[in-house]
């Protein structure tokens, strides 16, 4: 049985170089394989096919690189909107041949409220072209909107609720077997006589180290950002207004065991992998956790590692930030979001200006990299509470920084402030769904013309910072991967392999 997993191009149309690791996927072939004779499973990925449409010389993709980031914003997303209204576009087109040429008997698709416009073209063109396809969608989007999901997307089968692991196993058995019961699979959105209808839920799988080590070689490494994507945790316990986490986990945080987490680096680092990416919510959310997992790393006498992992700046102190940083970690990822009192409030983000400015401060001693998120375009956000939020930025001068447009996702109080304002999403406008598109999602007190230009002032004062750490994150690789460098900056600079 062929089982083909399909990610929709995104980081391709933005040219924004190599995309992220693909490890929900890559945990979902892991189980598949580990419990089931006689599957073959691949992946599609349309953040790595060379698409016609938007190929370049080497020259233009240099010289692209160092355009401003308004400039390259601004252009990456007339074309995402275009292909994603557009279903004769060259881009599913290609896309589409692809899965058909891996004869797919199942096509497994990961779903976010800015791609289900094109994920419905998608799921449509696949099922026009092999009607006997189970399509199978999961996910966030799937999972907090799974009538809605189904209901538009006429073409697609199942929606997988919540974890997709057994879901997804059981599924895959039920056709192999050919005793498929969709009533008995627990945690999915079906269809049965022209109506969409739910099994029971799934419970939340407590004990993670059941699921094997992702399946590593699912696709080829050289296709992604530099390094291995890894968690030691699932789910988040704050309630951030802009953020579905603490819902799509149900309120709760499911941790790996630490020797299993170390197991698992020590697997990977005999592989040559030596830069990890930590994907949980917060890292530190538990003080207990994260001196377990360096202790671990430290014991298992694994060295010159770089770890990148996400973090907030009410869990941290001088003990967590020099332990983390003596295990190899290079820079933490923190939502500082805004300047403005009112607006954290506003946003329920549960930290203080002041307790920004604390961990920034014990952060630049330790010598740590910080990458530093912000957001403007809040519910009721003035012109005064951005510049609240630039003059923070000033302050607490991070080694670079994302600036985003508070969007209202599908799960959040944003988007039911959203619907009370009068904005409504469907398949004709999820694409607007989406982080940098400032005009579209306006949730403030400000004009169109205000957001769009505070927007555009706040990432010019970010592009400098993002220079400089460039250079200094390429010279850690270079004392890393001497014989490496070469092809990892010409990889970075254009965007492709090289």
């Amino acid at each position: 049985m062929n089982i083909t997993f399909v990610r929709v191009p995104y980081d391709v149309l933005f040219n924004v170089g190599l995309p992220a690791y693909h490890l929900a996927y890559a945990s979902l072939s892991a189980v598949l394989k580990h419990n089931c004779n006689g599957v073959q499973v691949r992946l599609i990925d349309g953040d790595t096919m060379p698409f016609k449409a938007f190929q370049q010389k080497p020259m233009q993709r240099l010289l692209s690189r160092f355009e401003t980031s308004r400039i390259r914003s601004s252009r990456s997303i007339g074309v995402f909107e275009s292909v994603y209204q557009d279903p004769d576009s060259p881009v599913w087109q290609e896309l589409v041949t692809k899965v058909m040429e891996s004869k797919p008997d199942v096509v497994g698709i990961g779903c976010y409220s800015m791609f289900m416009t094109g994920i419905k073209i998608l799921c449509d063109s696949i099922k026009q072209k092999k009607p006997d396809t189970w399509i199978v969608l999961g996910g966030p989007h799937a999972t907090l909107l799974p009538r809605d999901t189904l209901e538009q997307i006429p073409s697609a089968d199942v929606c997988v609720i919540g974890d997709g692991w057994y879901a997804l196993l059981e599924l895959v058995e039920g056709l192999k077997g050919a005793s498929l019961d969709l009533s008995r699979i627990k945690g999915i959105a079906y269809r049965q006589n022209g109506s969409v209808t739910f099994s029971s839920p799934r419970p939340l799988l407590m004990n993670l180290d059941e699921i094997p080590f992702a399946d590593r070689f699912l696709g080829d490494p050289d296709d992604y950002y530099y390094g291995q994507w890894l968690y030691t945790s699932i789910g988040c316990p704050w309630h951030c207004g802009m953020c579905a986490a603490n819902e799509l986990g149900g309120g709760k945080v499911r941790f790996r065991s630490m020797d299993n987490v170390v197991a698992e680096l020590k697997y990977l680092n005999s592989l040559g992998v030596k830069v990890f990416r930590f994907c949980d919510e917060a890292l530190t959310a538990s003080k207990k956790k994260v001196m377990e997992f360096c202790s671990g790393v430290k014991d298992a006498g694994i060295k010159d590692l770089l770890f990148l992992i996400n973090a907030r700046v009410d869990t941290l102190d001088k003990e967590i930030i020099d332990s983390l940083r003596d295990i190899g970690t290079c820079e933490l990822v923190l939502g500082v979001e805004s300047g403005s009192p009112r607006i954290l409030e506003i946003m329920d983000k549960g930290i203080t200006r002041e307790q920004v400015i604390d961990a920034f401060k014990m952060l630049k001693k330790s010598g740590l990299m910080t990458y530093a998120s912000f957001m403007i375009g809040n519910p009721t956000e003035t012109v005064d509470d951005v510049h609240a939020t630039v003059a923070l930025y000033d302050e607490i001068k991070p080694t670079r920084a994302f600036l985003c447009v508070a969007t209202p996702y599908p799960g959040t109080p944003y988007w039911r402030y959203a619907e009370e304002k009068g904005l409504h999403y469907d398949m004709s406008n999820y694409y607007k769904l989406h982080t940098h598109l400032t005009l579209g999602n306006n949730l403030s007190a400000m004009s169109d013309a205000e957001l769009a230009r505070e927007y555009e002032h706040f990432l010019r004062k970010t592009e400098r910072r993002e220079r400089i750490y460039r250079f200094r994150r390429g010279l850690q690789l270079l004392k890393r991967h001497p014989g490496k460098f070469p092809r990892i900056a010409l990889r970075a600079l254009l965007g492709s392999k090289a």
